[in-house]
């Protein structure tokens, strides 16, 4: 009983973070292709998006390679949980710093 107990709440665990990480992606694609032509953006966050991307790109890899194996899951999930959640506040940080001159007019 207890390992198909493990394995359902790894799989909901799995389920969850990559479906936060989904969620993640989609903001940030957005975010970026809603200032792909606007140069002040480039100058001014395009360090930070970049930063972001490849961060994504990690978190990307290393959730597919949890899928492909159990164990790699298993070994790495508090840290995935936590490089996730430091982009999405990283991301947060960035959209509070746009949007704060639209807030202030």
């Amino acid at each position: 009983m207890s390992t198909k107990t493990s394995a359902i709440t790894t799989t909901r665990d799995y389920t969850a973070l990559k479906k936060q990480f989904s969620d993640f992606s989609l903001r940030l694609d957005a975010r970026i292709a809603a200032f792909r032509e606007d140069a002040s953006f480039a100058k001014t966050h395009g360090a930070c998006a970049a930063r972001l991307r490849k961060g994504q790109a990690r978190v990307e890899a290393r959730l597919e390679a949890a899928a492909r194996r159990a164990e790699i899951w298993e070994a790495t999930k508090t840290e995935l949980r936590s490089d996730l959640n430091a982009l999405i506040g990283d991301f947060d940080h960035l959209e509070e710093s746009l949007d704060a001159p639209m807030i202030s007019h």
